[in-house]
C-alpha cells in the first residue's frame, strides 16, 4: 500500500489505517478488515494457538492490494 500512497503512519493504529485504505480502495476493504481483525485478536487478546499465529503471519505476508484499471503495476 505504501507504493499507492497509503502507507501506515507510525502513530496510526491498524484499524484507522484500514479504514483510510478502505475509503481509497473499497475493493480491498473486506480482506483488510478480516486481516486487521485477526491481527488485533493476536496482538491484544492474549495467547493465541501457535498455528493461528503462523497462519496470520503467512496471510499478512501474502496479502497484496487488488489491481484495478489505472494502477501502475
Amino acid at each position: 500500500y505504501a507504493r499507492l500512497g497509503l502507507a501506515r503512519a507510525r502513530h496510526e493504529p491498524a484499524g484507522a489505517w484500514g479504514a483510510r485504505v478502505a475509503r481509497a480502495r473499497p475493493a480491498d476493504a473486506p480482506a483488510l478488515r478480516e486481516l486487521i481483525g485477526r491481527f488485533d485478536d493476536w496482538r491484544y487478546a492474549g495467547a493465541t494457538e501457535p498455528h493461528a499465529s503462523r497462519a496470520l503471519a503467512r496471510d499478512l505476508g501474502r496479502h497484496r492490494p487488488q489491481s484495478r484499471p489505472g494502477d501502475d503495476r
